[in-house]
């Protein structure tokens, strides 16, 4: 979000951006190194403020939350997913029922998308096998496409210096849509590991 509707190659040499998510941070400054990225508190209205009265040259906001406020006029550019992968399980609703409650199970049954909770249970999958909680950047978005499971991630240092991006894909059926999951997060979760991920994550906790 800023005044002049700016891209990220348009911004200004050494811009302030306000981004309260050190997954976004990182990201943002793996691809302009130059930015200078500060931390931002509030609620929406808040953070808009903040950018009025001139504390940020833009700033980094869900754009669901503008569409969920209706702040169709907010002056702001959409990030396409090869600049900022969501954080893995971003965006998606759980509803719990108890275990023996069968009607409620039944009830709610409907709701239940496989695809979606496949790309899910795929990206939550890779957050606990890295062990990386909210401490380190560490993003994942997957899709079911074309009879596939697929799914980028992508683990960085705090400053986004060194960034680590893999994909990889798995057949999918809405039957098998676990075994799916669990597939397409061992490969890519064996991949980051290879080249360093776990290392680059416990660094960011002692560091």
């Amino acid at each position: 979000v800023s005044a002049a509707r700016w891209t990220l190659t348009e911004l200004p040499q050494s811009a302030r951006i306000g981004t309260g998510s050190r997954r976004r941070a990182a990201q943002l400054q793996s691809i302009r190194g130059d930015l200078k990225i500060e931390p931002i508190r509030g609620n929406v209205q808040t953070r808009l403020q903040k950018l009025a009265d001139g504390e940020f040259d833009a700033i980094m906001l869900a754009h669901a939350g503008l569409l969920r406020l209706q702040m169709h006029d907010v002056s702001c550019v959409t990030l396409s997913l090869e600049d900022m992968l969501p954080a893995p399980g971003q965006g998606a609703l759980g509803i719990e029922v108890r275990s023996e409650d069968q009607e409620s199970l039944e009830a709610v049954q409907p709701l239940n998308h496989v695809a979606t909770r496949a790309a899910v249970t795929a990206e939550r999958k890779i957050l606990a096998a890295l062990h990386g909680g909210c401490l380190a950047p560490i993003a994942a978005y997957a899709e079911v496409s074309e009879a596939e499971l697929r799914m980028r991630s992508v683990v960085l240092s705090q400053n986004g210096s060194d960034r680590l991006d893999e994909q990889h894909r798995v057949a999918f059926s809405p039957d098998q849509w676990e075994h799916s999951a669990s597939e397409l997060a061992e490969h890519v979760t064996a991949a980051l590991v290879h080249r360093g991920a776990a290392d680059l994550i416990q660094d960011q906790r002692t560091g």
